[in-house]
């Protein structure tokens, strides 16, 4: 049969000689019945907890109030130092690039359940040494008990991103349903309409002389096109033009459209799009 340990050291009202006593399932059992009966205690985070924060790079979210976590371990155990409380086991600082140094702690928890005392892991916590040393060492207490608490359940619908928070996955968010949307068609090509007998109305110009580089009229030039013809490139091609950047034999044939509308070089230069 598997068993737990939990290291049993520095708790009130203990014997110290018995440090590495191993709890079994069967008396863990015993204590707790239910192996969610604690988290379930405690694993909802009230509103007025939860903490906005915003840190360097834009990086927001939310986080739980230090002091509701004791609050609640307070609640299901007893007062700090006869319920529960933490032991520091080891602290340090490490200095990284950039000038940065920080300072971190080794802690654990402990709690009484039905008269018998159990132990978190131990977790590490830590932040920058920018601060006055006492309250570096400080926080970095709270950040490793925190985590202990965690372990217990205390808050979990942060951790686990069931609501607006750090450990949040943006998909979780608000999930969406996707629906199938049929690609866009593109347009068909329409080829001018067939000459008519009478010829168009020219204008002087050059523009007569422009040659279409395209399509079945290719290599006739604009002034040998019917009037329905002619209409067709004036109206249908230069507006499939709008928006692009036109250059050479496209650029040659809009100038050339413009001029047999009879609009003006300034009106040209207006309304051309380039």
């Amino acid at each position: 049969m598997s068993s737990s340990f939990a290291v049993l050291d520095d708790i009130p009202g203990e014997d110290n000689s018995h440090a590495d006593i191993p709890i079994m399932q069967q008396e863990f059992e015993e204590l707790h019945g239910d192996h969610l009966a604690i988290w379930n205690k405690c694993c909802h985070t009230p509103e007025e907890a939860k903490k906005p924060f915003r840190r360097s790079g834009g990086f927001s979210g939310t986080d739980i109030n230090p002091q509701w976590r004791m609050q609640k371990m307070t609640e299901m155990f007893g007062p700090v130092g006869t319920g529960w409380g933490w032991k520091v086991h080891d602290r340090w600082s490490e200095d990284f690039p950039g000038g940065v140094r920080c300072v971190f702690v080794v802690c654990s928890v402990w709690f009484i359940e039905r008269g018998k005392p159990s132990w978190t892991g131990e977790q590490i916590g830590g932040t920058e040494a920018g601060r006055t040393p006492d309250e570096a060492y400080k926080m970095a207490v709270t950040d490793a008990i925190g985590k202990c608490m965690s372990a217990l359940g205390v808050g979990a619908d942060i951790y686990l991103g069931q609501c607006d928070s750090k450990y949040q996955r943006p998909e979780a968010a608000q999930p969406q349903t996707q629906t199938y949307q049929p690609a866009p068609q593109q347009p068909q090509y329409q080829a001018p309409p067939e000459p008519v007998q009478q010829p168009s109305q020219r204008l002087p110009g050059a523009w007569q002389l422009v040659q279409l580089h395209f399509g079945k009229n290719q290599g006739k030039a604009l002034g040998a096109l019917g009037t329905n013809q002619l209409g067709w490139y004036q109206d249908k091609w230069i507006s499939a033009q709008a928006g692009k950047q036109l250059s050479g034999q496209d650029l040659a044939l809009y100038q050339a459209l413009m001029e047999s509308m009879g609009k003006s070089i300034a009106a040209q230069k207006e309304s051309a799009p380039f």
